[in-house]
């Protein structure tokens, strides 16, 4: 049984350190999971975290072009990153959340197969027993102390890119805060929904906002951080990061609204990287 749910099973790569970029299943390739490209003969033992820029948390492209084939390369090059560098997590990666669940098991009892394996097995008793820019770009004077709602949004922007975006208003309804970051290399709604609320996080505590509702049109994100629920995915993994950040606010709450609500952060997600503050009366622009 432990084999049959190996089989089922691969990494979710954090800092890299307990994957073997050869040996294990780690790749977004079902049902395999692994590369394809031999090993080079010159190299011993090659880790996930030797792949990777973490001072700038990057792939480090030459040298996964250089280690392999095309074909793993591109697939390698797309699995996302996360820049606190959380454990790598060994999932299951057909369940939406990455858990081993019930469901799951009854559905191996219910296969013919899984139940001869089941019953040979010494366990057949029980369950056997986953870039971002400084905050040096947000240097702006502290906030005066007062209740601030910020509203964020994630999309996908042309074929494969991604484009976040935010916007911070006081109780007036003022704008008092907006930026967005874009980029190549789309991975899937949540992730950037995540990711853009951590960016708007992030600056709104470089702003010195310190009472915050966080505001988005995610509904499965927003419950997720009301009920301090971290699944074992790479969304999980960005959760995990806005909580912790969200700790250190005076103040805050979670918020959805529908998307009409969130109309703002939704179109600054399509826009070029910038950062407006009203207390500097200026548009930061991030490309520079």
């Amino acid at each position: 049984m432990r084999d049959v749910i190996l089989q089922g099973s691969r990494w979710l790569a954090g800092d890299g350190r307990s994957i073997e970029a050869w040996n294990s299943r780690w790749l977004l390739r079902p049902t395999t999971f692994m590369v394809i490209t031999p090993k080079p003969s010159h190299l011993s033992s090659v880790r996930v975290c030797d792949l990777i820029d973490h001072d700038n948390a990057h792939w480090r492209e030459n040298l996964v072009r250089e280690y392999f084939l095309p074909v793993d390369a591109e697939v390698i090059l797309t699995v996302p990153l996360c820049a606190s560098w959380p454990h790598d997590k060994l999932i299951w990666h057909d369940s939406p959340d990455g858990a081993f669940s019930e469901s799951d098991t009854h559905a191996l009892l219910e296969c013919q197969l899984a139940l001869q394996i089941w019953e040979g097995s010494p366990v057949n008793s029980g369950i056997w027993d986953a870039k971002y820019r400084s905050m040096e770009d947000c240097i702006v004077r502290a906030a005066k102390q007062s209740m601030y709602k910020l509203n964020f949004d994630g999309r996908k922007v042309g074929v494969s890119g991604w484009g976040w975006g935010f916007v911070i208003r006081n109780s007036l309804g003022d704008v008092m805060m907006a930026g967005t970051e874009e980029g190549q290399e789309f991975t899937e709604p949540l992730v950037e929904e995540a990711l853009a609320c951590l960016l708007g996080m992030r600056c709104a505590m470089g702003a010195g906002f310190d009472n915050i509702i966080v505001e988005g049109d995610c509904q499965s994100l927003i419950q997720s951080l009301g009920r301090k629920r971290v699944e074992d995915t790479f969304a999980g993994f960005i959760v995990k990061d806005i909580l912790s950040l969200a700790s250190c606010f005076g103040f805050r709450s979670w918020s959805f609204v529908k998307r009409g609500g969130n109309r703002v952060a939704y179109e600054l997600a399509h826009l070029h990287r910038f950062v407006f503050v009203l207390e500097l009366e200026k548009w930061i622009s991030l490309t520079a």
